[in-house]
């Protein structure tokens, strides 16, 4: 069972996020110093829920409070860190008191558990980060920094430390959520937003004028470019955004490879370019195999001063090698001296047409040397560093499964039960694709009236759709033409 400490658990999305963990099968750990919240909110998610948690009064910006609830809890495995002072107005008022709470709460955290064994964090950032922008609506490609208040720039901040941690350790994984306006409240009617004081935000402001504690909702500005010239804002459902959260933790914690299955051209490696450049912004080291025909495909996107690279503003920066290097034990590849090349020191490992590799582990010969795909496991993926295995082909697979899951070992290096236990199967790896050969084998033999695709989704096990969905990337060509073009 998987356990995640929610700092910030008593606010607004805090608890809301804290139902969403219970509901889908976490432990958590709770911490609030109630500054703009109320016990009771813990009592309602425990009644929500039926679920009992552990919880602490701490401050996150005291090291002993954090240190406290790691040394307590040791299997906590993530974190999830609300923790902030979060009113736009008064960051303007209170420029001080924000940027020590906000950074040093990160700060603070991010201290404690690198000397804990806890590798998952997942930040709740804001919109606010993009400040004014040119236009809307904004997406996430959009500059970050120009902020126009002390709150949005302490999420820039810790966005940027966060980012900088990461490159300096490469084990931390991190995820950045920015949203604008959370609104609404769990359908239970027990908890919502109703902050401590006069609220900040419109929602529960309203909400008070409309129970007659507050006399009037004031509306600012009357010449901005809308209908009736009043602000407009985007707003997202507090519960969608809570699940959100808990799909990041499945996410950083789940899975260490992927098969992206693309039907044409570059729309595969495109996909992978775009992976590869999260894994370089993070300082990671990536190895690319492809077959020798198809390296200087891969060896343009590295050259940043060539005119036929349409991404050399990326300075993508790689290593690469023909599939066929990985029978040679000395000589040259490229620029690369195979002798002296550290071969367990990747994170990332790119496979193009790996369908190559589908044939397993089998050693042939007198002398019993390992193939291709035992050194590629042994030396690359086993030793050293974890790697990170990420394989591109338009054919994963023909009609025969096992080709699939050699591929697919790869990433869970040789140990069927380390994908196993990762999967919502109700069965393992080896015994899900067992069956769908069985079930293949079986129609194939159908008369050719019979033999449709709907009788073979018929046939084929629930547990092998759910793995295809957990561990491929599979696109059309009607796909490929709509959203890769160049």
């Amino acid at each position: 069972m998987k356990n995640v400490l929610v700092t910030g658990g008593a606010g607004y999305i805090g608890s809301h996020t804290c139902i969403e963990l219970l509901n889908a099968g976490f432990d958590i750990v709770v911490a609030d110093n109630y500054y703009n919240a109320s016990p009771v909110v813990l009592d309602r998610v425990k009644q929500i829920t039926g679920k009992d948690f552990r919880f602490y009064n701490a401050d996150m910006t005291k090291h002993e409070d954090v240190e406290k609830i790691f040394s307590e809890c040791p299997d906590i495995t993530a974190v999830i860190q609300f923790a902030a002072y979060k009113a736009v107005g008064e960051s303007v008022s209170k420029p001080i008191e924000y940027y020590y709470n906000n950074l040093n709460c990160t700060l603070v955290i991010l201290d404690v558990m690198r000397h804990h064994d806890c590798h998952n964090f997942v930040f709740s950032s804001s919109a606010t980060v993009y400040g004014d922008p040119a236009s809307v609506p904004i997406t996430e490609d959009f500059p970050v920094g120009a902020t126009t208040n002390p709150y949005g720039t302490t999420k820039a901040f810790t966005e940027r430390i966060l980012q900088d941690v990461c490159k300096a350790d490469p084990s931390l994984n991190v995820a950045l959520l920015r949203y604008f306006n959370p609104i609404g409240a769990h359908k239970s009617g027990l908890i919502g937003e109703d902050p401590n004081g006069i609220p900040n935000n419109l929602m529960p402001y309203i909400a008070k004028v409309a129970v007659g504690k507050l006399e009037k909702v004031h509306v600012f500005g009357n010449d901005y470019p809308t209908p009736d010239g009043t602000g407009v804002r985007d707003y997202i459902h507090v519960v969608d955004l809570a699940r959100g959260h808990v799909c990041a933790i499945r996410k950083l914690e789940k899975y260490k490879g992927c098969i992206i299955a693309d039907s044409v051209g570059l729309g595969k490696t495109y996909e992978a370019l775009a992976v590869m450049k999260y894994y370089q912004e993070r300082n990671d080291r990536i190895l690319v195999l492809c077959p020798k025909r198809l390296r200087d495909n891969w060896t343009l996107w590295t050259q940043d001063n060539d005119d036929r690279n349409p991404l050399a503003d990326d300075r993508f920066s790689y290593t690469v090698l023909n599939h066929t290097d990985l029978s040679r034990y000395h000589g040259m590849s490229g620029e690369v001296d195979l002798e002296h090349l550290r071969w367990g020191h990747f994170d990332l490992l790119v496979i193009d047409e790996s369908h190559n590799f589908r044939n397993g582990g089998e050693v042939s010969g007198e002398d019993a040397k390992e193939n291709r795909y035992l050194k590629l496991l042994n030396k690359v993926v086993r030793a050293g560093v974890k790697t990170k295995v990420l394989m591109l082909s338009a054919t994963p697979v023909n009609n025969k499964f096992i080709d699939l899951k050699n591929q697919l070992a790869l990433a869970y290096e040789g140990d069927a039960s380390q994908m196993s236990k990762k999967l919502d199967t109700t069965k393992s790896i080896d015994e899900i694709f067992r069956q769908a050969q069985k079930a293949f084998n079986a129609w194939s033999k159908l008369p050719a009236e019979e033999r449709t695709t709907d009788e073979l989704l018929r046939t084929l096990d629930f547990d092998f759709f759910e793995l295809l969905d957990s561990v491929t990337i599979a696109r059309s060509r009607k796909h490929i033409e709509k959203y890769y073009r160049w």
